[in-house]
Order: C-alpha cells, then sequence, then structure tokens
C-alpha cells in the first residue's frame, strides 16, 4: 500500500487536500477547529481504506494462488494475470461465492469538503496565492510550503550540479575499459564483433584490442596484450561496469597484477564517462570510413570493415591533443604527473566552505534523467526524490556536492552500520547501536513500524540490505519499512507456504541462504518467487542433530557460529550431509552461552548480545577459556529484553589490502598481509625495491594509494615503486627542505595530512610543490607535549589512536589548540603497549602489530582492561622484527560500500 499522507503541522492529511486551496489557507490562518475535525475524517477514512485495501489484496493471492494450481486454467488463461475480468471469471465459475477484484482508491473514502481547480503545489505563484488567501506574510507561506513533500519534490533544479570528478595526476593509476560493439568483421577466418577499449585516465592515452566474443577468457587475453605493448601498464584500479566480459577470469588475471577493479552501476554510464566519450570518438572514425566505401559501391551492399583500421585510427587518436590535458597522449602517457583542467566550471571552490551535514539530517537528492521510472524520462517527473534518504546515508567526502543516488553509492556509508529491532509489543525501530551504558537506544531510535510485527516468525537481512521474513508460513521480502509502511502488503512473495517448519533461517555474507528444519541443516540460494521449491531443492549439508543448538549464525567474514548446551562453538560452514561440524568445530565457549537471549554480529565484526536485560558487545572469544563477558563492553544497562529480534544487515568485509614492507637491509616487498602462523610472507613477497629505502625518515600513504616520504629533510610523492624503479629520481618533490623536525607524520582517510614536531600538533592539506610551506600555515591542534607518544595513527574512521607511556588512547583528533586530547580520550589499553614495535590499521578494520618478532592482528581494544595480545591472532610467528616500516593505504573499497 503506498503512502497517501503528509505532514501539516501537527495533522496528517492526504496529497489531494494538499493540492485544495482552501484548506490550507484556514491552517495558515489559524483555523485549528478545521484541522482537528479534518483529522478525524482522515483517520476514520484511512481506516476503512485500509481494511478494503486488505481484503483486496486477500482476494487477489486467492484467484492468484487458484489459478497457478490448476493447470487447466493456467493454461486456458495464458498465465496472464493482468487480466483479471477473464481470471475472475474463471474463477467465479469454479466456485459459488465472488470475489470482489476492484482495487480500492482512498480517494473513494476521503475527500477534501473544499477544493479549488488549482492548488499551492508547485511555483513560486503559488507562494503569492497562498498568502493571499491565507492573509499571511509572503515569507511566511514560503516558509510553510518548503516544508510539504509535493512542494519539495518539485522544486527547481540548480542551474549547474556538482558532481564527483576524476582527478588522477598519475599515469597508469587508473584506467577505465568498455566493450565497443562493432559490425562483424571477418578476417583470417575469425569474425571480429568487439573492441576492448581502455584510458588513461591521466594522460587520455587510449587503447583498443579486437574481439570476437564477449568471453571474460577472451577479455583477459585482449587485457594482457594490450599492457605487453605498452605504454599502458597494469594500473592499480581498473574502472569497468559490472558486465560478466569483466569477471571471471578478467578479475582473477587482475589480482595477479594487484590492480583493484572498481564496478560501475548498471546502465549509468557516466560511472566510466572517460571511455564511453572515447567509444563514442571511434565509432564515429570508423564508421566514417565504412560509409565512404558504401558511397562507392554499386549495389546496396555495407561495408563492415573496421579491424584493419583500428590500430592507425587509435593512434591518430593519441596524437591529437586533448582539451583538458592540452597534451597529446602519446607524450602525455610519458609524464611522472599530468595537470588536467576540470571538466566542469566553477565560479568559486565548490564543497570547501560550506556547512557539511551531519548524520541526523533528512535529506532529498535530486533524481537523475529517468531514474524514477527505471530509464524512462517524462516531462512530469518530479525533480527531487520522492523518499527522504535518512541518517543512513552518511557522506564520506565533502568536496563537492553528491546529488544522484545512484552515482555517488561510492562516497556512502550504507545502512549496514545501522541497528534494527523490533519489541514485544510488535513495534520496529532503527539507530545506530549504542556507545555507551547511559544511552537511551530506545528512546531516540527512529520508529518504522508501527505494530504487528510479533506475528513473524523469522526476520533477518540479505547482505544486500534486502529484508526477508516469514508470516503466516509465507516467506517474504522487500526493503526495510519506513514510517507507518505495511511491510507485508508492500513486500514480494517468495514463498507460498511450508517455512514455518523452518527452526533458524539465516543468511551467509555471501547471500547463500541457510535453514534448519526437522534437525536437518539445508542450503542454497534464496527464493525468487512464489512457487519456488527451495525445501525441496536445497543442498543438505547436515543430516541430524541441528535442532539441539539455540543459535546459529554468521560473522561477516563467513564463519558460522553456534551455541548448544551452553557451549559456543566456531567453525566454516558443512558443505555436506556427512560433514560432522559440531564434532569437528572450535569451543570458544564451555557455558553459560544459553543465558543470552540475542546473539549476532555487525559488521564492525564485534559480537552483540543481550543477557539478563543488558547489552554487551566485544570481539567474539578466541578459546574455550576466553571470559568474553568479563571483558566485554555494556553499552546499554537495561531494557534490552523487550526486543524480540535485533539484527544488521551482514556484509563482507573488506579486503585488508596490500601489506607494503621495508627490512632493515633497505629493500622494499608487498603482499597480501599473512593469514595464518606458517605463511612466509618475506619469502613469497613481491620485491618493489632493490636498496636504499631505510634512509627515509618517514614513509607513509595517502588514501589514494600515493606514496609519500620524506628523505634527506626532503618530501616526495609518487605511485609505489615497481621492481628496479628508481622512485626517488620519478617521484615529485613536495617540499624542499625542513621536514626532518617531524617526528610523526601521517594521513587521516579523507587525505588530511598530520604531523608532530617540537612536541606540537599540526594539520594541512598535503603541500602541492616544493616551495610550499606546508609548516608555516599548517593549523596548530595540539599546543604541546605531543612528543610523548609513541605511536599516533588513525583507522580507517576518522578515530585517532595513540601509545605513550605504555597505555592506549583513542578519540576524535584534536579540532584545535585548546583540545586536551590526552585528557579527554579514552583508555583502552593500560599497559605493555610500548614493546610493540609497529602498529597500524588495515583496510579490514583490524588492528596488525608486531610485537617480540612475531606478528598479530585483532579488533581494537574497546576498553582498559580489554586483553588485546591473549586473544589476537598469531599470523607470523617470528622475523617481523627485521622490518623498519610495515604500511598500507587505508581506503575504503568501492566494492564494499555499494
Amino acid at each position: 500500500m503506498a503512502s497517501i499522507a503528509i505532514m501539516i503541522g501537527g495533522a496528517l492529511i492526504n496529497a489531494t487536500a494538499f493540492v485544495g486551496g482552501s484548506y490550507l489557507a484556514k491552517y495558515l490562518s489559524g483555523d485549528k477547529n478545521s484541522v482537528e475535525e479534518e483529522k478525524k475524517r482522515h483517520d476514520l477514512a484511512v481506516e476503512k481504506y485500509q481494511a478494503a485495501y486488505e481484503k483486496y489484496q486477500e482476494n487477489r493471492t486467492k484467484l492468484l494462488d487458484w489459478i497457478a494450481a490448476n493447470d487447466r486454467i493456467k493454461k486456458e488463461a495464458n498465465q496472464n494475470f493482468v487480466d483479471t475480468d477473464y481470471a475472475l471469471k474463471l474463477y467465479n465459475k469454479a466456485h459459488s461465492e465472488e470475489l470482489d477484484m476492484k482495487e480500492p482508491h482512498f480517494s473513494n473514502f476521503y475527500k477534501t469538503r473544499t477544493q479549488q481547480k488549482q492548488g499551492f503545489w508547485k511555483g513560486l505563484g503559488a507562494v503569492k496565492k497562498l498568502a493571499e488567501e491565507a492573509r499571511v506574510p509572503e515569507d511566511v507561506a514560503k516558509l510553510w510550503l518548503m516544508r510539504q513533500a509535493i512542494w519539495q519534490i518539485y522544486l527547481p533544479a540548480p542551474k549547474h550540479i556538482p558532481r564527483p570528478m576524476f582527478d588522477v595526476d598519475f599515469p597508469n593509476t587508473l584506467h577505465q575499459a568498455d566493450l565497443l560493439f562493432l559490425p562483424h568483421d571477418k578476417l583470417f577466418r575469425k569474425v571480429y564483433k568487439y573492441a576492448l577499449t581502455v584510458v588513461d585516465v591521466a594522460s587520455r592515452f587510449k587503447a583498443a584490442v579486437p574481439l570476437t566474443s564477449k568471453e571474460s577468457s577472451e577479455v583477459s587475453k585482449a587485457f594482457q596484450t594490450s599492457y605487453k605493448r605498452g605504454p599502458l601498464r597494469w594500473p592499480k584500479i581498473l574502472q569497468v561496469d559490472p558486465g560478466r566480459e569483466f569477471m571471471g577470469e578478467t578479475t582473477r588475471e587482475m589480482a595477479k597484477h594487484d590492480v583493484r577493479i572498481r564496478r560501475g552501476n548498471v546502465n549509468v554510464h557516466r560511472d566510466q564517462g572517460i571511455v564511453e566519450r572515447f567509444n563514442r570518438t571511434l565509432g564515429e572514425r570508423l564508421f566514417s570510413f565504412q560509409y565512404g566505401q558504401e558511397m562507392n559501391f554499386k549495389d546496396r551492399t555495407r561495408s563492415t570493415e573496421w579491424v584493419k583500421r583500428l590500430p592507425e585510427v587509435v593512434s591518430a587518436l593519441n596524437r591529437e591533443e586533448t582539451r583538458l590535458t592540452g597534451k597529446k597522449p602519446i607524450n602525455a602517457i610519458k609524464e611522472k604527473v599530468v595537470d588536467a583542467k576540470s571538466s566542469t566550471s566553477y565560479s568559486r571552490p565548490v564543497g570547501l566552505k560550506e556547512k557539511r551535514l551531519v548524520y541526523s539530517k533528512n535529506v532529498r537528492y535530486l533524481y537523475a534523467t529517468g531514474e524514477l521510472e527505471g530509464g524512462q524520462r517524462r516531462a512530469t517527473d518530479p525533480i527531487g526524490s520522492l523518499k527522504v534518504s535518512d541518517e543512513s546515508y552518511r557522506l564520506r567526502f565533502a568536496d563537492h556536492y553528491l546529488c544522484d543516488a545512484r552515482h555517488i553509492s561510492h562516497f556512502l556509508y550504507s545502512s549496514e552500520e545501522l541497528l534494527f529491532g523490533f519489541t514485544n509489543n510488535g513495534k520496529f525501530y532503527k539507530r545506530y547501536p549504542p556507545e555507551r551504558a547511559s544511552k537511551n537506544w530506545l528512546g531516540s531510535a527512529s520508529l518504522i513500524g508501527g505494530g504487528g510485527w510479533t506475528s513473524l516468525k523469522h526476520f533477518f537481512f540479505h547482505p544486500d540490505g534486502t529484508l526477508y521474513g516469514v508470516h503466516k508460513d509465507k516467506f517474504y521480502k522487500g526493503p526495510p519499512p519506513s514510517s507507518g509502511q505495511n511491510w507485508i502488503s508492500e513486500a514480494t512473495l517468495v514463498g507460498t507456504g511450508g517455512w514455518n517448519v523452518f527452526q533458524f533461517l539465516f543468511f551467509d555474507p555471501k547471500g547463500m541462504l541457510y535453514g534448519v528444519a526437522n534437525g536437518k541443516f539445508y542450503r542454497r540460494a534464496p527464493p525468487t518467487h512464489g512457487s519456488d521449491n527451495w525445501l525441496g531443492s536445497a543442498t543438505l549439508v547436515g543430516s541430524g542433530g541441528w535442532q539441539v543448538f539455540q543459535f546459529l549464525f554468521f560473522d561477516n567474514k563467513g564463519m558460522l557460529y553456534g551455541v548448544e548446551n551452553g557451549k559456543f562453538h566456531k567453525r566454516e560452514p558443512p558443505t555436506d550431509a556427512g560433514d560432522n561440524w559440531l564434532g569437528s568445530s572450535t569451543l570458544i565457549g564451555t557455558r553459560g552461552w544459553n543465558n543470552f537471549k540475542l546473539l549476532f554480529f555487525m559488521n564492525d565484526g564485534l559480537l552483540y548480545g543481550v543477557n539478563h536485560d543488558k547489552f554487551y558487545r566485544r570481539a567474539p572469544p578466541s578459546h574455550a577459556h576466553d571470559n568474553w563477558m568479563s571483558s566485554a563492553s555494556l553499552i546499554d544497562s537495561g531494557g534490552w529484553s523487550v526486543f524480540k529480534f535485533l539484527m544488521s544487515p551482514l556484509r563482507p568485509p573488506p579486503p585488508a589490502g596490500i601489506l607494503y614492507g621495508v627490512v632493515n637491509t633497505g629493500k622494499f616487498y608487498k603482499r597480501q598481509p599473512p593469514q595464518e602462523v606458517s605463511d612466509n610472507w618475506l619469502g613469497t613477497a613481491t620485491l618493489i625495491g632493490g636498496g636504499g629505502w631505510t634512509s627515509f625518515k618517514h614513509l607513509f600513504f595517502h588514501p589514494d594509494g600515493t606514496l609519500h616520504g620524506v628523505h634527506n629533510d626532503k618530501f616526495y610523492k609518487g605511485p609505489p615503486p615497481s621492481s628496479g624503479q628508481n622512485w626517488i629520481s620519478e617521484a615529485t618533490l613536495v617540499g624542499t627542505g625542513g621536514w626532518n623536525v617531524f617526528q610523526s607524520l601521517f594521513f587521516d582517510p579523507k587525505g588530511m595530512l598530520y604531523g608532530v614536531a617540537n612536541g606540537k600538533f599540526y594539520r594541512r592539506a598535503p603541500p602541492i610543490h616544493g616551495s610550499d610551506n606546508w609548516l608555516g600555515s599548517a593549523t596548530l591542534v595540539g599546543n604541546g607535549g605531543w612528543q610523548v607518544f609513541q605511536f599516533l595513527f588513525f583507522d580507517k574512521k576518522g578515530m585517532l589512536y595513540g601509545v605513550e607511556n605504555g597505555k592506549f588512547h583513542k578519540r576524535e583528533p584534536p579540532s584545535d589548540v585548546g583540545d586536551n586530547w590526552l585528557g579527554s580520550s579514552t583508555l583502552i589499553g593500560t599497559g605493555g603497549w610500548n614493546n610493540f614495535k609497529l602498529l597500524f590499521f588495515m583496510n579490514d578494520g583490524l588492528l596488525y602489530g608486531i610485537n617480540q618478532d612475531k606478528f598479530y592482528k585483532r579488533a581494537p581494544p574497546s576498553h582498559a582492561h580489554d586483553n588485546w595480545m591473549d586473544s589476537a591472532t598469531l599470523i607470523g610467528s617470528g622475523g617481523w622484527s627485521v622490518f623498519k616500516f610495515l604500511i598500507s593505504p587505508l581506503v575504503v573499497t568501492d566494492e564494499w560500500l555499494s
């Protein structure tokens, strides 16, 4: 059932009444009696409409179920349920009752008492009209109109809409690739149908390889051919559309060369705008030659020749000067840094001085052309979004205004950070999880479901954020509800019966559905329609005994956890019916786990639990004698027993990324971080620097993957080195002197440079040229005492961590010189942290550290008495003291966010 009401002050009124002028004029002029009277009429009409709509849905389901179960009727009706009248006649022939299939409309139950031909819903003329009728100033009328949903979505679009732009300076850092469909050209017994097109974003250098198919194996070989030919080299990032030709073999080939793939959105060509523009130009050059040939043909034969001309056309384009760089791509690709003008002109810097939105702001975003209608543009389409984006949409960067929800998905945090729960009285809430015991979560959470939710037997999230639920033996799916929404009526029915038999139903982080029924454990992709027999076609991965579990659930890494008889177990999920999961699982809790009412993971990798009305969280226990409750953080002290369900969509964590290391001999290596103790990292890592790297005083990454270093008092930046490369000679000098004064230098996740010099703490955007006096123009955010820190570094969320005198602290970074960071920080480690030689975060959100020649990782400690070393994972048993630097760029991957 669609939303049919909007707010007018404190009263609910329908959209039709909003267009009607006189009633709103009465409200603005202070006639409160008419508001109360109209509200009663409106509420009564809503009740009648909802009852009628539920009856209509019931009749419609009854009709469709009958037809679906009757093969003869299905064939006779040609499975065309759109022709409801004909289907209804068939039903009435076979039954004594007659179904009412007329869909109710709210306007049949509620009409405003006074209607005018023209309302106050659009344009500046409405402000004057409303002000005259209500006898109020125009600014009062405009302020009121600005708060109305119908008015908001038809506000004029900005004349210039800033969008995220490509700002890539280093050649062979970011490439865009696509397939161009071309006429079938037969050459040497092969029929070529496509061309793989590749563009280096910084230099605009172009390459193209003809293809006979879209198979990922052939596309992968075409990439190898293109990069072997040069001057294009394997980039750091490859941006492509989500087509299957760029998956499979292509993905594996890119992984071999440490290339991160960023996939765009379906049918959104702007995501790969540069290579799409190249496709257009290339097509014009190739087709113009074909048209010229056809002019000389005496008959109507069509020319399809293009393969032979492809190399010379691409070569010609690379020798033409591009507008934004002012250089020929053939020359620009050879440069270290390529400066380019912005593709969009602005009269001022955008996004630098504007006030940034806070989490709690509710906003409407601008629709892209045709976005509302699935790509089809209509003249009547609204400008602003119909739905309000709440605090679950959080700006990651505010360098530009981001105006199109589909195109800004890489710049948003999704709703996976939200905690959803519904209480025993049937109400559904959402909010960020509590951070401390004094926080009143329920009192400040958003109500998104008014009642009736306790009738659901199972309720859980798919990793993509879709909500699934079992209601009256049927299985439904749909987006999370908004306030007042009847979720069941708008959800998609994907299972018509037999779902009450399940004791457990839940997803793994990859979207595979698991279920326990009659003591057996099943696995299969989720059903897609009502007649999908999931249980009949699911894979049996546990032949019996699974009914003993009180809890069964996954973490976001795909590890299966279970509680039985008060004991806590973990292991990879079973793969077949004969897999004895319980007998081969790791025991990580010996007793007391049956006292939990709720137990689940969130995307931060922490385990959350409700025990005796209190809410706790901590990293999961690592062994049988790990006393989880004694060291868990109490994040709310009472009132949690009222919840029937608490949940959050679990998505796979981002990969840790590439670990870079410099050993005491001066050599520079890179590889994925080790995963277990026996992993010989140094023996299998790639050598990317032959010597001399220990002469750097500081070496660290910008979030965009650019390497920064201080060498002989000078500051350099550039892409990470490749084997045998003289990095200093090719890097950009951005600081000519005075950089040895810094005790610490590091970036925050947004690319802001922080440094400690002479005990003081500074912050500023990084320097861009050698004569940039960074220290002289930086903001002082710490007046003294910062020399006591052995380690200072950020996590990927922008939290600052520091180790001083063996103690471990965390807090948001200081904002000004008077901010007492150490005095107001949270103590998360009371001693022993000075024994670490290296300490840093990686992209998976885990804390990595080297202590007494061994390498450990774990989620960061959450409180002062959290024994991090005791429960950390040992991933290197020796030999790690040889490293002077261990570093990795903290970049949130696009795949994880989208």
